[in-house]
């Protein structure tokens, strides 16, 4: 089972991807986090196999939180979800192991 953890202080933005997630990838378990350091947490419990990152997080700024996140796991595969021009995203987030925008 694929485990997706969706970090966002608005979780209205993203509902219509976890329900297309759980709906693509059977078997997916999506767990959704308020905070940074929830998500954190949960992680350093159990890692996800992916974390979607809004970049508006309620307690930590998106850099931040993945600098916390490869320290508790490297491994993990993220994602952010960002307003950023392309050129301006590959150079904030060059070298944190983002996979996508």
């Amino acid at each position: 089972m694929n485990r997706i953890a969706i970090v966002t202080a608005h979780p209205d933005r993203f509902v219509a991807m976890a329900n297309g997630l759980a709906d693509r990838a059977e078997g997916a378990a999506v767990s959704w986090y308020l905070s940074g350091t929830a998500a954190l947490e949960a992680a350093a419990d159990a890692a996800p196999d992916l974390v979607v990152i809004d970049e508006d997080l309620a307690d930590l700024s998106t850099l931040v939180f993945l600098r916390r996140l490869m320290a508790v796991n490297a491994m993990i595969h993220t994602a952010v979800a960002s307003r950023l021009a392309t050129d301006q995203f590959h150079e904030t987030y060059e070298g944190l192991g983002v996979l996508m925008q």
